[in-house]
């Protein structure tokens, strides 16, 4: 296996916004293999990702076996290599690993992801459990409270 030290991660900028990310050791093929978690960050997108580099790498390989999303590409070159190119957009050189590297590492991103999603990781709320969670458990805060929320959400309003 040539991932080592593989962590998951949200990134928080300054505007509020979120977004995944995970980082492993080589870190120069951490950073282009990430990019791709700007793209499927959803379990049920991981998944469809994880099928389609299953797929390809099962058929006839041709020279238009990829996956491509914004001018990045994932090339099935031959049946155990797994290429990502971000050149064009992050002007990192592509990286090739095996295609069994490549399953294990979607596949722990998209258990991260389906354990954000389950609220399963301590101090992280996904933005569509906000509404079941707080700092109490529900039962301990008023019903108006939540009327308001509902209502605040319904007109677009800050809450």
């Amino acid at each position: 296996m040539v991932i080592k030290n593989l962590v998951f991660y949200i990134k928080l900028n300054d505007r509020g916004q979120y977004y995944f990310d995970f980082w492993f050791e080589p870190s120069n093929w951490s950073k282009v293999l990430s990019g791709w978690a700007l793209e499927y960050t959803t379990v049920e997108n991981v998944n469809r990702l994880l099928g389609e580099i299953k797929q390809l790498s099962n058929r006839e390989l041709t020279k238009n076996a990829m996956i491509t999303s914004n001018e990045s590409h994932i090339y099935i070159q031959e049946r155990d290599e797994v290429t990502f190119d971000m050149e064009l957009v992050t002007e990192l050189k592509p990286v090739t690993l095996p295609i069994e590297d490549t399953l294990f590492l979607f596949r722990k991103y998209r258990d991260w992801l389906e354990r954000y999603e389950n609220c399963q990781i301590p101090g992280l709320i996904p933005e569509s459990k906000l509404d079941t969670w707080s700092c109490v458990p529900n039962e301990y805060v008023k019903p108006e409270y939540w009327e308001k929320v509902k209502k605040e959400r319904e007109d677009g309003e800050e809450v």
